[in-house]
């Protein structure tokens, strides 16, 4: 209990001390008299509008009238305050498309970067970013021609993916196809994957002599707990034989998506 002096002097609150909000610009007339009305206890907290403010549409700035209003004519709740939505990761790993039309149900991220390599006169790498668009009905080539008969080598190395830890459950996917290959010799053309940033590849498959492949979609589960930066994918052909000879390998695309 305090003291008889200091209990004289306190002010005896007979009804609910209503805290009105600090003035802003959506401030009405009524709620500026009760902020600056004497009260027993001087604090301010946030809380919802008052009735009379509710049906007020004189404030300076945007009533709640004209607010109401907006969200009907959009049809949702719109940001009236020209506060820009927070871009951060909410949890929840994001859809990374390069094409917003992509039809990749399970899709969850492409690769950013399409990197094309080449030697000799006939290797040659065409439409490099088709593997990376999203759409698997375009495709990358990455042949050698017969243009000439020197040893030649054509590459397309994917990587670009955004750098997170992978959570599980996600799986590498690679569509690809070797339509043509006249080419003699062993280790033709093959597509492979790196977990390890290209350190060292595993191999989808890797064909000999004129052996051909039709379209196909490989996949292989990712670890849990790596760096998906690190994940990269490598179509390549090689021409070894000092023969006029030709070879084609189409990488329509590849991705990380769900199981």
């Amino acid at each position: 209990m305090p003291s008889g002096d200091i209990h004289d002097h306190l002010i005896r609150i007979t009804s609910p001390v209503i805290a009105p909000l600090a003035p802003s610009q959506d401030t009405t007339s009524d709620q500026l008299s009760a902020f600056y009305q004497k009260t027993p206890i001087p604090f301010v907290r946030h809380s919802p509008l008052p009735v009379a403010a509710q049906s007020a549409s004189g404030a300076a700035g945007k009533s709640v009238s004209q607010t109401t209003s907006v969200r009907i004519t959009y049809g949702t709740a719109k940001n009236q305050a020209q506060i820009a939505p927070s871009t951060l990761n909410q949890g929840i790993l994001p859809i990374i498309a390069a094409s917003s039309t992509s039809t990749i149900a399970n899709l969850v991220f492409l690769c950013g970067v399409a990197t094309p390599s080449t030697t000799g006169t006939d290797g040659q790498v065409v439409s490099a970013d088709n593997a990376i668009d999203g759409n698997l009905s375009t495709f990358a080539k990455i042949k050698i021609n017969t243009a000439g008969s020197s040893n030649a080598s054509a590459a397309l190395t994917l990587s670009g993916v955004p750098s997170i830890s992978s959570s599980g459950g996600l799986v590498l996917y690679v569509k690809s196809a070797v339509p043509t290959n006249a080419i003699t010799g062993s280790n033709i053309a093959r597509v492979s994957y790196s977990f390890n940033g290209g350190s060292s590849f595993t191999n989808f498959f890797n064909l000999g002599a004129t052996t051909t492949r039709l379209v196909t979609t490989d996949s292989v589960p990712i670890p849990n707990n790596i760096n998906l930066a690190l994940v990269q994918v490598q179509a390549f052909m090689v021409r070894a034989s000092g023969i006029s000879q030709a070879g084609e390998i189409d990488l329509y695309e590849a991705y990380i998506g769900t199981a």
